[in-house]
């Protein structure tokens, strides 16, 4: 049984997409390249970046080619937002959507 975790903040689970949205700020990258770059829509993009949709091991790899940043860098970083949510949700008894 896990332990419940006191003090967890909702504002402090960052979704992958704000870590992709640094590093798009750092490289000077705009969202439209990345989606070209991708193959993805610049809406889907933009779901990521907002938090609204995961990081799946497909973008990962897309990802890994376009910005030279390791696919398990990117699943680790979902992985573990998807962790995080899970505990705050359990401490606060809430129910996650399936």
């Amino acid at each position: 049984m896990v332990g419940k975790m006191n003090g967890l903040s909702r504002d402090l689970i960052i979704h992958p997409g704000e870590t992709l949205n640094d590093i798009l700020l750092d490289r000077n990258i705009q969202k439209k390249g990345l989606a070209i770059s991708t193959g993805m829509s610049e809406k889907h993009i933009s779901e990521v970046m907002q938090g609204n949709r995961g990081i799946s091991a497909s973008l990962a790899k897309k990802l890994e080619y376009a910005l030279a940043i390791n696919s398990s860098f990117w699943i680790n970083l979902q992985a573990n937002y998807d962790n995080e949510l899970a505990l705050y949700n359990e401490q606060h008894n809430i129910r996650g959507v399936s």
